[in-house]
């Protein structure tokens, strides 16, 4: 049977009598299967974003001796004792 004929049959059924109610259901099956769709595509979309932006690994941070920190990663400042002394990384010039 042509798909138009089952639509045919499915108006003349419940839309002949209920217009404007069919309208509304049919409108409200419409949106919530196109918001599922979109609600796909972007959990799709966070995966492929995720695993594209994976943050670099460091290697394992090892200390010796009482104030020596063992810090991995970029741009960090270091404060050594409480004489406010600080160490960050050098700028990069323009």
């Amino acid at each position: 049977m042509n798909p138009l004929d089952w639509l045919k049959a499915l108006y003349e059924a419940f839309g002949v009598s209920h217009p404007r109610a069919s309208l509304v259901s049919v409108m409200a099956l419409g949106a919530i299967i196109f918001g599922g769709v979109w609600k796909l595509a972007a959990t799709q979309y966070a995966k492929t974003v995720r695993s594209a932006h994976v943050a670099p690994t460091t290697g394992n941070a090892t200390t010796q001796g009482s104030q020596s920190p063992a810090i991995t990663g970029s741009d960090n400042t270091v404060t050594y004792g409480g004489d406010g002394a600080t160490q960050s990384p050098p700028k990069q010039k323009d």
